[in-house]
Parts: structure tokens; sequence; C-alpha cells
């Protein structure tokens, strides 16, 4: 039965993409990703490899809703939406896009140095090879600023840039290798997966004419591989001996072993977003000591405390939930249903679905491929939503303002002449 549910699923998700080809001519829209990534990973939590405790109805419900309002207001933008006649072919100019990558790289460089010189500085090199752990997770905590960010940025870019043009590709593929290799350096291993995942969304988007089943495998893959490796070489430990023995993974083999925490992370969101909507005295207590609205809207709290300082900004910690194994995300439901209840997670969502299409309209329909670049990051903010919220991050309103302004930049719109 397990199996059976797990095989029906699956086939839900691989079936947006053929479902969006054929509405928009593009496999990868705002539902097609949203669709996928939940029914798969919906998927792999009826896998029950670990026992996980059963959703309710009300949970089956306030998931369901929130996709079904998600469809609803990407399907209505869809079909209000005036395709205009096009007039002109967009173009990336070579040169523009070059200078973007070289001061990104310079801004990236400048972060990745002060970081490395303020570790430096307090530990000295005998304590980080004494304490590397420990000084890692300082090194997740400088290096999430903005200009080491810049870093995420210039991988898509570079990668783009490699694939369109002729010019200087050894000078910018060595930029794209400093960028990949200094990003798993922060304690955030996100912020690696980020920079492929947003370079797989400008390719596919971009590129004419690019066959997408290829590029899309060797992005899971290269995650997956990411991700192992990543934690093999964090813990150190074997995750056989760990997740079967220790935690009672139902797993074949040692060899699939090695896929335990990524299944972890692709499925635990939903019960613990069950167990937060179940933790009554844990919702009462952040509402009464938080203002409405603080998780959700956070980066608009965090710019206003910086004019007054009785607003606070303070992040509220996520409450771990055993579901039997400790997690604290709960998608990116979890943050919605704490400010705003269910109603929250069904109004919410449908913004989200209608504005997300609206830009993705714009590049698809419209031709205006500079909304391309900014559309990437709203993809990723999609991509995450089966773990955590993205779309209130402040990094990430960052970087849609910063990728707007490049597509304008880099991006020509050349007049058709008439026939």
């Amino acid at each position: 039965m397990e199996y059976l549910s797990c095989f029906f699923l699956l086939f839900i998700a691989a079936s947006f993409f053929k479902f969006s080809n054929k509405i928009y001519g593009n496999y990868f829209s705002p539902l097609s990703i949203q669709g996928f990534i939940w029914f798969f990973s919906l998927g792999l939590y009826s896998l029950k490899i670990i026992d996980y405790d059963n959703l309710s109805i009300k949970t089956w419900a306030i998931i369901i809703g929130s996709f079904v309002c998600f469809s609803i207001g990407s399907l209505f933008i869809t079909i209000i939406f005036k395709i205009k006649n096009k007039n002109f072919f967009s173009k990336i100019d070579e040169k523009k896009l070059l200078r973007v990558i070289y001061f990104l790289f310079f801004i990236g460089l400048i972060g990745f140095l002060v970081n490395v010189n303020d570790i430096f500085r307090r530990y000295g090199l005998s304590g980080i090879i004494e304490s590397w752990r420990y000084v890692r997770g300082e090194f997740g905590v400088n290096f999430f600023e903005l200009p080491f960010s810049m870093n995420i940025l210039n991988v898509p870019l570079s990668f783009l840039y490699i694939n369109l043009f002729k010019k200087k590709r050894i000078r910018v593929f060595i930029i794209m290798a400093f960028s990949l290799l200094v990003l798993p350096l922060a304690f955030q291993k996100t912020n690696f997966i980020k920079a492929i995942v947003l370079t797989f969304f400008v390719y596919v988007l971009i590129k004419e004419k690019v066959s997408t089943i290829k590029p899309f495998i060797i992005t899971i893959c290269v995650c997956l591989l990411f991700f192992i490796t990543y934690w093999i070489f964090s813990y150190q430990r074997d995750p056989y001996t760990y997740y079967v023995q220790n935690l009672g993974f139902k797993i074949p083999n040692k060899i699939l072993a090695y896929l335990s925490q990524p299944y972890t992370y692709l499925s635990a969101s939903f019960p613990t977003f069950q167990a937060l909507t179940e933790d009554n005295a844990g919702l009462e207590i952040y509402r009464k000591n938080y203002p409405i609205g603080f998780e959700v809207f956070n980066p608009i709290y965090y710019m206003l405390s910086k004019f007054d300082n009785s607003i606070t900004s303070e992040r509220f910690l996520s409450e771990v939930y055993y579901i039997p194994i400790g997690f604290n995300v709960y998608t990116y439901l979890g943050n919605i249903y704490k400010d705003f209840g269910v109603i929250g997670t069904l109004i919410i969502p449908f913004f989200i679905g209608f504005v997300s299409t609206l830009i993705y309209l714009k590049v698809v329909k419209n031709g205006q491929l500079a909304y391309a670049f900014p559309y990437s990051i709203i993809c990723w903010c999609i991509f995450i939503t089966f773990f955590s919220n993205h779309f209130f991050y402040l990094n990430n309103w960052y970087f849609f303002l910063i990728l707007f302004l490049i597509g304008k930049y880099v991006v020509r719109n050349h007049k058709l002449k008439n026939v």
C-alpha cells in the first residue's frame, strides 16, 4: 500500500510538467514547479521509511486547500493575461553581461576575504584546525551577509555567459568555479543548492530550443551528490549506523543509507507542520509576544526596526518537534499558519500563485526576457516551499531586486522590421 500511494503521488507530480507544457508551451511554470515538488515530497513521505506520525484530515485539508488556492491564483491570471503583439525581439548584450559578472565577482570576493580575515583574526590557524566544526558555524553567521551572497548570483550568470558566448569563456569559467567552491564554506548548505537551482531556471528560460530533461536530471544529481558529500564531511558518521541502527530507518543496505538525510529533508516537513498546528500552547505564546504577521512580513519589520527602536526584528526561534525524529521546519505554510491561521494558508498561496505566474507570463508569452532573471529567484522560493518559506527572506528580496536590475541592464529589445 505504501509503494502504491508513493507511485500514485509521483505520477501526479510528473504530470504537472506535461500540463504546464500544454498550457504555456514551457515545462517550468510556477504551477508545475509547485505541483511537482509537493506531490514528489508527499510521495516520499508516504513511503514511511521513517515511522512518521500519520497526517490528520485537518493537515491534509490545509495542504490540499493551499495548493488549490495557489493553482486558482496561477490559472486566474493565465486566463485574464493579455498577450501583447510582439514588435521586438530580446537579446542579451555580451559586454554588459560580462561587466555584471566582473562586478559581482569583485563584490563576492570582498565579502569572502573580509569574513575569512575575521575568522582568522578571532581564532587563528590552530584554533580553526582544532575546532573547525564550531568555526564553521561562525562562517555561517558571517557569510550570510549580502556581499558574500553575490557569489550565489554569479553562478547562473557565468554559466549563461559560457553557453551563449565564445569569448573569454575560460576567464568566466574560473569565476564561476570560484563562486561554487566558496559557497559550501558557509554553514548554510542551501547556498550551494540555491546557486545550482537558479542556474537551471535561468538557463532553460533564456537558452532557446534547449532540451530540459538532461539539465533537469543533472541539476538533481548535482544537488544530491553535494548534499551527501557535505553531510559525510561535516558529520563524519556512518549514515547506516546513525539512521538505521540508532533511529530505526527501514533502509535495506548501506549504500542507500547515504540517501537517508536527503529523504528526511524532503519528507519530514509535513508531519512537523502538523505538530505545529497542534501545538496550541506554543502558538498562543507566539501570537501573544509578537505582532501580527511577524514571520511572514519579517523583512518589513526588519527595515522598520532601523528607524524605530520599539519595533523588534528578532526572528522567533523555530520549535523542534519530534515526529519521531527532531525537526524544526514546517514547509512554507508553517510561518503563514503561525501568523494568520488556516485562512492565511488559503489567501497567501493564492497571491503567490497569481504574482509568480504574472511574471512568468511576461517571459514566455510577451517575450520580455529581462524578467527571466528575477523569475529565477521566484522559482527557487517555490521550489523550496516543501521545506520552508523563502518568499519572506530579506536576502531573497534583495536578490529579486538585483536580478531585476541586471535583467533590465543586460537585455536589449530590438524592434522588428515591417515586412
